[in-house]
């Protein structure tokens, strides 16, 4: 009788699996937004949402993410300078993205936190931005004036405006 230990690398993180009746399972709600960005091969720098930013360092390693699902790694006054205001208020959204040169946007429809439906709302009115990707979970949004703006909508995007789920 010996112990058996398995080393999984390049695991997924553990918000993004779940166990199925084998063991584990990578949940694949935004695989079709990932193969989105590869396809159009998105440049320049992302904004995320903090619920999908782990999932994305796993999916898109190739891409710095703005905010990841690790608290500890990030001060508090990014959440609370940075991160939050940005999407409660336009103008602090504006600066902030000008601040970190974001042309492109990969966000989790899933947030439920009222910082990230003001976001939502906001987007719906902001005119600097073209929603290019959009699925049940999944929104990708480009500037309309940066260096993504010859991406073409896809699938539901492009036919709707921003969706109204909130």
């Amino acid at each position: 009788g010996g112990l058996t230990v398995l080393a999984i690398t390049n695991s997924v993180p553990l918000a993004y699996a779940k166990l199925s009746p084998i063991g584990l399972d990578i949940d694949k709600r935004h695989e079709a937004a990932v193969l989105f960005v590869k396809e159009n091969n998105l440049q320049g720098n992302m904004w995320n949402n903090y619920d999908i930013g782990s999932y994305l360092e796993w999916a898109l390693p190739e891409y710095e993410t703005f905010v990841d699902g690790r608290p500890e790694a990030f001060p508090v006054e990014f959440f609370k300078d940075v991160y939050k205001p940005m999407q409660e208020k336009q103008e602090i959204w504006n600066q902030k993205i000008e601040k970190y040169g974001v042309e492109w946007v990969f966000a989790a429809l899933t947030d439920a936190t009222p910082w990230f439906k003001k976001w939502w709302v906001m987007m719906q009115n902001n005119s600097g931005w073209k929603l290019v990707y959009v699925d049940d979970y999944t929104a990708i949004l480009v500037k309309k004036d940066g260096i993504n703006n010859q991406i073409k909508a896809a699938g539901r995007a492009k036919t709707m405006e921003i969706l109204k789920i909130f």
